[in-house]
């Protein structure tokens, strides 16, 4: 369990104020003639449908479809740049240097010198285009940087994200852009916001509602637009469309509501046996709390359980509170 203290004016600035979180977090480059064909036969999504600017999100699996990591992919032309949890950054380049032929595609790790800015909030849009001049389509990326010192901009699909677009580069590129943001109204935040827009989107982190035990149909994957079905083999490919077919995941990721009362477990009950493996929890200054977690199949949206002294709500997601990512 990874709780948060959270506060319902810092919850209302989520879903009014247009907020910069910045963040360095596990960052790969991969480039090279073979790197579409590579990275399309090794992660979850498919990164040649969308295009040669395309913005995806997906996972590596191992070969029994269990997930290595999670990324968003930003593809261009030849290039891609992969953003996971700084947890995964270990995990990440022992695969990609064990999977990728180095001739057909590098990998660079970008992680210490690069940073990520996530916005997050309201009215990005405008402001995008007044501080850039550019108005990028959902799903695609373009660069704002230079050549010495390059951005790349990204417009996630807007279903369930935690926020509206992303800016990546080199940190000194970063530094250039802040002042152009903040010049159109953008404000700082910090990595708490977005972990709150994480939970009010709906949307997993690696080691709160994602561990190594977890399959992409245990962390929504479907309706985050994780996984491809049409594209063809990739690592773990096989036994995801199998339990896609014709089976059915023993775990959902679903939204979690804490009545007020004592400690939170990492874990909830059921006749006996866990039913509910809390991840994030944001917690709030009258004393419940919001969260996600990953819940038994049988334990549907509606029911209410017991947690010590606290009620806890089952909720499908996304959820009906709002979220962080409006653009």
């Amino acid at each position: 369990m990874q709780p948060i203290d959270f506060t319902t004016e810092r919850l209302a600035r989520l879903g009014r104020d247009p907020l910069i979180v910045t963040e360095r977090p596990t960052i790969h480059e991969i480039e090279g003639p073979g790197a579409v064909t590579c990275l399309q036969g090794l992660v979850s999504a498919d990164v040649v449908g969308p295009g040669p600017d395309g913005v995806g999100y997906g996972a590596v699996l191992t070969a029994k479809g269990m997930i290595v990591a999670d990324y968003w992919i930003l593809r261009d032309g030849d290039r891609f740049i992969l953003i996971a949890d700084r947890s995964a950054r270990e995990a990440s380049v022992a695969s990609f240097r064990r999977l990728l032929p180095p001739r057909l595609a590098r990998l660079t790790d970008r992680t210490d010198s690069w940073e990520v800015r996530w916005l997050i909030g309201r009215g990005w849009r405008e402001r995008i285009e007044a501080a850039f001049g550019v108005r990028p389509v959902p799903g695609h990326a373009v660069n704002v940087g230079t050549e010495a010192e390059p951005l790349r901009l990204a417009a996630p699909k807007p279903d369930r994200v935690p926020f509206g677009f992303l800016l990546v580069g080199p940190a000194a590129a970063g530094l250039a852009a802040d002042e152009r943001l903040a010049r159109a109204g953008g404000l700082t935040a910090e990595a708490a916001d977005l972990r709150a827009a994480r939970v009010l989107a709906g949307f997993p982190t690696l080691g709160a509602e994602i561990d190594d035990r977890t399959m992409p149909a245990e962390a929504d994957f479907d309706a985050l637009g994780g996984v491809s079905y049409q594209k063809g083999c990739y690592v773990g490919q096989e036994t995801v469309a199998r339990l896609h077919f014709r089976g059915h995941p023993n775990w959902h990721l679903r939204g979690l509501r804490f009545g007020p009362g004592g400690p939170i477990p990492d874990a909830i009950d059921a006749d006996g046996k866990p039913v509910v493996r809390v991840g994030t929890v944001m917690a709030l200054e009258d004393g419940t709390a919001v969260g996600l977690g990953r819940v038994r199949r049988e334990v549907e949206p509606g029911t209410s359980l017991t947690a010590g002294d606290r009620t806890v709500g089952i909720a499908a997601l996304p959820w009906e509170i709002g979220s962080g990512n409006g653009s």
